[in-house]
């Protein structure tokens, strides 16, 4: 799928629907079971500014260009089909997020949306998809901290 520039803010919406939907109904199943499941490193932290900053600003934009953008793009570059280059980035993703397994499963699936959101922006040239992905994945993180550090869900 191509996003045409002018629907960029209308998928970002659709993208960040997909995801919070994703994410609410994963971390509910996953709560139900074993709360602990899907604490991270950052979950016993007690500055939420840096947690903020950390979780917000500072991951969505290194993991956006490690894991979409330098993934994608080598793998492409070795005549890999994007279909698999998109594949290969989601399980990266998620194994970078080993905090747990069922925490890597959960972080594939986000991975892989974030993943195919960069190949369907690839088109529109570095600025668009690096920004749109990063912007996705700050906001579905946004949530995650809202969720996990303001309502202590």
């Amino acid at each position: 799928m191509k996003i045409p520039q002018n629907k960029n803010f209308k998928f970002l919406i659709l993208f960040f629907f997909i995801l919070f939907i994703y994410t609410v109904t994963t971390s509910s199943i996953s709560n139900l079971f074993d709360p602990s499941l899907l604490e991270t490193s950052m979950s016993k932290e007690k500055n939420l500014m840096f947690v903020f900053f950390m979780l917000v600003v500072v991951a969505p934009i290194f993991e956006t260009l490690i894991y979409q953008t330098a993934v994608i793009e080598i793998l492409l570059k070795f005549k890999i089909r994007m279909r698999s280059a998109i594949v290969i980035s989601a399980l990266l993703f998620g194994l970078s997020h080993s905090y747990s397994f069922i925490y890597i499963l959960l972080a594939i699936g986000t991975g892989f949306v974030l993943a195919y959101y960069y190949a369907s922006l690839r088109e529109q040239g570095k600025i668009n998809k690096i920004l749109f992905v990063t912007i996705l994945h700050a906001l579905i993180n946004l949530v995650v901290f809202i969720h996990n550090h303001i309502f202590n869900l």
